[in-house]
């Protein structure tokens, strides 16, 4: 059955079979070109110009929506799978994917970017804090044993994923979820006054 995954704040995707549908569609039609990860990086991206699209970063280029989280739309991203991107590798993949089929790609693909936003989300938080080369850099300031640093950083590391990593993953996952939720409200997108000159030859 169909779940629904709630983050801190509101929900986000519509899980269970739609999502495992969705990442089989995403393996046999995506993943070549845009990644197992969504990083854009498949084995085919290496021969493609311009590059596919890193859903890590949760932006994409085809929005309708306005601000600096311009999210995309369900809609935005029906219109780029469906129709594809002339002059780029992007296919259209309708009438080749019916609704249902979209839907679940879509569906896929929204989580990928709000999975990549976390994680780099996360990744910047620990730079700092955790990095590598924090306890050479201290132990050559503080002209302690550098063996010696290394064992409080991993002591801290330890404490902080037993008592704060859920809080901080809900915080981060929640107020990306919120902007992702917001593109998809009334008002959201921005209807220009003039429409677009039609295409010709």
């Amino acid at each position: 059955c169909d779940t629904v995954t709630v983050f801190e704040g509101g929900e986000f995707v519509t899980g269970g079979n739609v999502l495992k549908h969705g990442r089989k569609l995403y393996a046999r039609h995506c993943q070549h070109c845009h990644g197992i990860s969504g990083d854009g990086d498949g084995p085919t991206a290496k021969y493609l110009n311009p590059r596919p699209r890193d859903y890590r970063q949760g932006k994409f280029k085809f929005t309708s929506t306005a601000g600096p989280a311009g999210k995309a739309t369900r809609d935005d991203l029906q219109r780029v799978i469906g129709q594809g991107i002339p002059g780029t590798y992007m296919p259209a993949f309708v009438p080749m994917l019916k609704d249902g089929e979209l839907t679940a790609i879509i569906e896929y693909i929204r989580w990928l970017a709000l999975r990549g936003e976390v994680e780099w989300q996360l990744l910047g938080q620990f730079k700092d804090e955790y990095a590598s080369d924090r306890a050479k850099k201290e132990a050559k300031e503080s002209g302690g044993k550098e063996s010696e640093i290394e064992k409080q950083i991993d002591t801290q590391l330890k404490e902080f994923v037993k008592s704060g990593l859920s809080a901080l993953v809900d915080e981060v996952a929640g107020d990306l979820a919120d902007k992702w939720n917001a593109a998809e409200e009334d008002g959201a997108v921005i209807i220009p006054e003039l429409a677009r000159v039609a295409d010709s030859a």
